[in-house]
C-alpha cells in the first residue's frame, strides 16, 4: 500500500544503437522515458492510421457476421490479443503482408463507400419520382406544342383549392390531380396557348414546382429501374462483406502491426527530445528503484556501447506515480485516478478511502438479497475481464460493495425487502428500523461523516509531518481532529434535544468535555491560522478559520445523503415485496402478476440504488474526504511501449 520509490536513469549511447537501446528498455517493461520533445505528439503516421481503419472495419464486420447461423461455430474476435515479445517485435518482418491486407481491406471499404453514396442518390431519386406514379405519360412527352402548354409538377396542399377553382372556370385549360404526397399535391396542367399566360401566373402564385425529370420513361418504369439498382448495390455490399469476412484470420496480424506502428511512433517522438550530437544521443527516464537490475540486464543484452547511471530524483523533478497495492485495494485506484492520481511525494491512501467507500456503499444498499446479486454477478464478471479493461475495477468495486451490502443487510434484517416478521428464516434486525426510527439512523450517518472528516485531518497531519512541517501538522491537522472528537462527544446531547433521539445515556461530564474540546481546539485554530501571514493577514486568517466551522458542519450534513438513499431504497424494496406477496398469496392470475412485479420492481430498485450509491459515495470521497488532505496532480507511471490498444505483450 505504497507508492513505489523511483530512480532516475541517465543514459548516453552511440547514435546507431539508439533503436536497440529503446527496444531493450521497452522489453524490460519498467522504464518511462522522459518526454522532452517540445512539440506535442503527432496524431500518427499514415500507415498506422490506415491499419487502424482497416482493423476497425474487420472487427465490426466479423462481430456482425459471426452472429449468422452459417457462422455459428466461428470463434469470436477478442478485444485484446496476448503476444510474445518476439512476435510483437518480429511483426516488422511481415510488414509487406500487413500492408497488403490493409490495402485490400481499404479498397473494399472504398467500394462500400461508393455504394453508400450511390444508394443515397438513388433513394433520393425514388422519393422525388413517387409523386408522379399516377402519370401514364413518359417524362419526355411532357413537352409544349405550338398551341398547347403541358406542365406536370407539385403544388402545396394549401393552394391546391385555388388552382382547382381557376381550372374549373377556365374553358381553355384542364387540370388532372395525380394525388397528394406529404405536404404537396401532384398535378398535370394542360392549357391552350390563349390561356397560357393566365395559367402560368396562377400556377406560379400557387407555388408550383415543375417536374425535374425528362427521361424517356414513365415514373413507374423509372422507379422500377431505380429499385433494381438498389438490389444490385445490396448484392455488391454482400460480396464486399464476404470479402472483408474472409480477412478475419488476419485481424490478429493487423492488431500486432497497428500497435507496433504505434510503438514506433512513440519512439520517434521521444527521440526528438533527446540531446544528440552527430554520433551520440542522451536520454533520461524513470525506473522503479527495485527494478534497476532488470534494466541493467536488458541493456547489457543488446550493447555495451552505452554509459548509464541511476540516481535519486531531485525535488524539482516531476516523478511519475507507480501504485503498488494489494489486489483488494487496486480497484479503488480507479476511483482516485478519476479524481486525480496521487503525486509521487504523497502517501497512497486508497486503502483508507476504500474502507469508507465500502462501508458507505453497503449502508446505502442495506439489503442482503441485493448484495448477494451484486457479489454473485460483478465479482466473477470483473475477474474475467482483462486488467487493461476500464470496466474491470468498476465491476470489482460493485462486487465488493455487494459483500458489504450483505453484511449491512443482515444487520438490518432485510432480504429483498422482506423482514423477520414475514419470513422466520431471516435473522431479526439489530439496527434501528429506517422508517420507525429514522432520526437515530440519520445521526449514525452524521457520526460516520464526522469520523471520516477526522480521519482526513489526521492524514493531513501525517502528510505535513512527512513534509517536515510538524507545527503545521499540529495546528492544521491534529487540532481539527480534536475538534471532531469534541463534536462527537456533544452529539448525544444535541440529538436528544434537537432530534428527540437518545443514542445512549451520556454523562454530563462527557458533554462538558466535548464542549471544552470543541471550544479550546477552535480557539487554538483561530489564533494560529495566521502564523505564516504578516500584518492584517493574521487577523483575516483567524477569521477564516472561524468561518470554516460553517463549512465543516455543512460537510457533515452532506453525509445525511447516506441515510436518505438508504431509506428510499428500503421503502421501495418493502413496497415491491409486500405488493407482490399480496398478489401471489391471492392465487390465480395474481401469481403471474406478483412474480412480474417482484422481478421488475426489484430490478429497477437495485439499478437505481447501485447508481445512487456509487455516485454519491464517490462524491463524499472527493468533496468531503479528499479535500482535507489530498494533493493529487500526479502523473501515472507509463512504461515505454505501454500505450498499446490491441495487444498485450508478454515479457
Amino acid at each position: 500500500m505504497a507508492i513505489a520509490e523511483m530512480s532516475k536513469l541517465k543514459l548516453a549511447g552511440i547514435a546507431y544503437e539508439r533503436e536497440r537501446v529503446l527496444d531493450a528498455l521497452q522489453r524490460s517493461g519498467v522504464v518511462q522515458v522522459i518526454d522532452a520533445a517540445e512539440e506535442t505528439p503527432r496524431e500518427g503516421n499514415v500507415s498506422r492510421e490506415r491499419a487502424d481503419a482497416a482493423l476497425e472495419a474487420l472487427v465490426e464486420t466479423a462481430a456482425r457476421l459471426d452472429k449468422r447461423k452459417e457462422n455459428a461455430d466461428a470463434e469470436p474476435v477478442e478485444k485484446f490479443c496476448d503476444v510474445t515479445y518476439e512476435e510483437f517485435m518480429g511483426v516488422s518482418a511481415r510488414a509487406e503482408e500487413a500492408e497488403r491486407v490493409t490495402d485490400d481491406v481499404l479498397a473494399q471499404l472504398a467500394l462500400r463507400a461508393e455504394n453508400a453514396s450511390a444508394r443515397t442518390r438513388i433513394e433520393s431519386a425514388i422519393v422525388q419520382t413517387e409523386p408522379y406514379l399516377g402519370l401514364a405519360l413518359r417524362f419526355s412527352e411532357l413537352r409544349d406544342s405550338a398551341h398547347v402548354r403541358i406542365a406536370a409538377g407539385t403544388v402545396p396542399v394549401e393552394t391546391v383549392g385555388e388552382v382547382r377553382a381557376y381550372f374549373a372556370e377556365e374553358p381553355l385549360a384542364d387540370l388532372t390531380e395525380l394525388g397528394t404526397f406529404g405536404q404537396s399535391g401532384t398535378v398535370l396542367a394542360i392549357a391552350h396557348a390563349a390561356a397560357r399566360e393566365r395559367t402560368e401566373t396562377i400556377l406560379t402564385e400557387a407555388g408550383f414546382s415543375p417536374c425535374p425529370f425528362s427521361e424517356d420513361e414513365t415514373a413507374k418504369e423509372k422507379t422500377d429501374r431505380l429499385r433494381a439498382e438498389l438490389l444490385s448495390i445490396a448484392e455488391k455490399d454482400t460480396r464486399i462483406e464476404r470479402a472483408l469476412y474472409a480477412y478475419k484470420p488476419q485481424i490478429r496480424l493487423l492488431k500486432i502491426w497497428a500497435d507496433y506502428l504505434r510503438y514506433c511512433e512513440e519512439k520517434t517522438h521521444l527521440a526528438r527530445g533527446f540531446e544528440t550530437t552527430a554520433k551520440t544521443f542522451c536520454l533520461e527516464a524513470y525506473v522503479p528503484k527495485d527494478c534497476e537490475s532488470r534494466v541493467r540486464e536488458a541493456i547489457g543484452e543488446v550493447t555495451e556501447a552505452v554509459y548509464f547511471e541511476f540516481s535519486a530524483p531531485s525535488e524539482t523533478d516531476e516523478v511519475p506515480t507507480l501504485l503498488r497495492n494489494p489486489k483488494l485495494v487496486q480497484p479503488f485506484e480507479f476511483v482516485s485516478n478519476m479524481y486525480s492520481p496521487p503525486n509521487y511525494r504523497e502517501r497512497d491512501t486508497n486503502w483508507v478511502m476504500g474502507i469508507f467507500f465500502m462501508i458507505f456503499f453497503g449502508f446505502i444498499m442495506g439489503d442482503f438479497g441485493y448484495g448477494l446479486l451484486l457479489a454473485a454477478v460483478c465479482i466473477p464478471l470483473g475477474l474475467r475481464m482483462r486488467k487493461q479493461s476500464g470496466s474491470r475495477p468498476l465491476m470489482l468495486i460493485l462486487g465488493m460493495g455487494g459483500v458489504f451490502t450483505m453484511a449491512w443487510g443482515l444487520l438490518f434484517g432485510s432480504v429483498f425487502g422482506f423482514t423477520h416478521e414475514q419470513w422466520n428464516v431471516i435473522p431479526p434486525s439489530v439496527m434501528p428500523d429506517p422508517q420507525a426510527d429514522a432520526s437515530t439512523l440519520l445521526v449514525f450517518s452524521l457520526i460516520a461523516g464526522i469520523v471520516q472528516i477526522a480521519v482526513g485531518f489526521l492524514l493531513k497531519a501525517i502528510r505535513l509531518i512527512g513534509n517536515k512541517a510538524p507545527w503545521d501538522a499540529v495546528f492544521d491537522g491534529f487540532v481539527w481532529v480534536l475538534f471532531c472528537i469534541g463534536v462527537l462527544l456533544l452529539l448525544p446531547m444535541v440529538s436528544e434535544s434537537v432530534l428527540n433521539t437518545v443514542l445512549f445515556p451520556a454523562p454530563i461530564a462527557m458533554t462538558y468535555a466535548g464542549a471544552g474540546i470543541c471550544g479550546g481546539s477552535l480557539l487554538v485554530a483561530i489564533l494560529t491560522a495566521g502564523r505564516h501571514a504578516k500584518g492584517f493577514g493574521k487577523f483575516t486568517k483567524g477569521f477564516g478559520a472561524a468561518y470554516s466551522v460553517i463549512g465543516f458542519f455543512s460537510d457533515v450534513l452532506s453525509y445525511a445523503r447516506l441515510f436518505g438513499l438508504m431509506l428510499s431504497g428500503a421503502i421501495i424494496a418493502k413496497i415491491v415485496s409486500d405488493l407482490s406477496l399480496g398478489m401471489i398469496t391471492g392465487g390465480g392470475i395474481g401469481i403471474v402478476f406478483g412474480v412480474f412485479v417482484l422481478l421488475i420492481g426489484h430490478a429497477f430498485n437495485l439499478a437505481m440504488s447501485v447508481l445512487g450509491a456509487y455516485i454519491h459515495d464517490t462524491r463524499l470521497q472527493y468533496i468531503e474526504f479528499y479535500s482535507r488532505f489530498y494533493e493529487g496532480e500526479g502523473e501515472l507511471f507509463r512504461p515505454l511501449g505501454s500505450r498499446l490498444q490491441y495487444v498485450t505483450v508478454k515479457k
